[in-house]
């Protein structure tokens, strides 16, 4: 399962080294997968891109053939260091 962000201006952020094979059995299945946003990415909105391969060669290459790609527009929000919710301290105690 491979997942990617996208934002027009910025393009595609991938994180290769989290993409994992999974095994489904026919249904419905909740599956995850961990997805590390690299040092300096520009804040914003970014789109949410999930693909299924059918692998050929242990990574996700031309070499596969995609089954499934789903994409979810405006989906994650990365926000500058700083400007989460205890960007006032909040967290060190009074």
């Amino acid at each position: 399962m491979g997942a990617s962000l996208y934002r027009s201006g910025v393009g595609y952020i991938d994180d290769g080294a989290n993409d994992a094979p999974v095994s489904l059995a026919p249904g419905t299945h909740a599956v995850t997968r961990d997805f590390r946003v690299p040092p300096g990415t520009p804040a914003g909105s970014y789109g949410l891109w999930v693909s299924l391969y059918l692998d050929e060669n242990g990574s996700i290459s031309v070499a596969d053939f995609p089954i499934v790609l789903q994409t979810v527009s405006a989906t994650v929000t990365i926000q500058d260091p700083g400007s989460g919710i205890f960007a006032d301290d909040f967290e060190d105690g009074p």
